[in-house]
């Protein structure tokens, strides 16, 4: 029989014990929670709140895998600190689904996933950018803010012809795939510059205008010293007689 405090020293160690374990084997981290996810011209961020540590800092891990295919595989977001996952879809116009868990260690908590993801149909076109997406079928309206009529194109570029020397020009453009429409630029406003050939021909009129003025003054001279007496007459006084002659 052991002594009464033996028996209360063995009684607090198997607590302190029992708690241990217990305590081991409910540690566990929260799943992430919040799971969102924002695209902008097929530039896809999925963002989650943070989960707190127990003993440390909390790494994420992010996995996707297609809607009707469940095989998951690891995105470009591995081991990351940062509660946020800049992730790129090859397949534009399938479904994705991304799942998140939180890791510490050797602890590990439960997935979660996200709803469905088709960029086609839920990424927002912002005005015209550079496309990093699949599409080639992007369709650009130029709108002309000095008249009424708009402009259809399938490429990036285009020249425009017919254009008045230094006049402004104002333009919005906006992007639309297979009848989703983006959000319309800025007005963008530029002036016109004269061509070369005009810049050539004010350049001669310069010229001539230069020739002109030295021929007038060049005869205008030539008519001062014809007639410079004449000239001289109507300068000078007229002759009068003093009076003291005059009687």
């Amino acid at each position: 029989m052991l002594p009464l405090g033996e028996w209360l020293l063995f009684l607090f160690l198997w607590r302190l014990l029992l708690s241990a374990v217990v305590e081991g084997f409910s540690l566990s981290l929260p799943a992430p929670q919040n799971l969102t996810i924002k695209s902008y011209n097929f530039q896809n961020v999925l963002s989650w709140s943070p989960v707190r540590g127990i003993n440390g800092p909390v790494f994420y891990t992010v996995q996707q895998c297609f809607k009707y295919d469940q095989t998951w595989k690891k995105v470009n977001c591995g081991d990351i600190t940062k509660p946020e996952c800049d992730f790129e879809s090859k397949k534009d116009i399938f479904g994705i689904i991304l799942r998140v868990r939180a890791e510490e260690g050797n602890l590990k908590s439960e997935w979660t996933k996200t709803l469905p993801f088709v960029a086609y149909k839920d990424s927002i076109f912002l005005p015209p950018f550079e496309k990093r997406s699949n599409f080639s079928s992007f369709v650009y309206t130029i709108y002309s803010e000095n008249s009424a009529d708009t402009l259809v194109i399938m490429t990036t570029v285009h020249r425009f012809k017919n254009l008045k020397e230094r006049t402004t020009y104002c333009f919005r453009i906006q992007a639309e795939l297979h009848d989703r429409k983006g959000e319309k630029s800025g007005i963008y406003c530029a002036k016109t510059t004269i061509t070369e050939g005009t810049r050539m021909l004010n350049c001669l009129l310069i010229f001539l205008s230069l020739l002109l003025i030295l021929a007038l003054v060049f005869s205008l001279l030539m008519i001062i010293r014809k007639y410079l007496n004449i000239i001289k007459s109507f300068w000078r006084p007229p002759l009068t007689i003093p009076l003291h002659y005059a009687e």
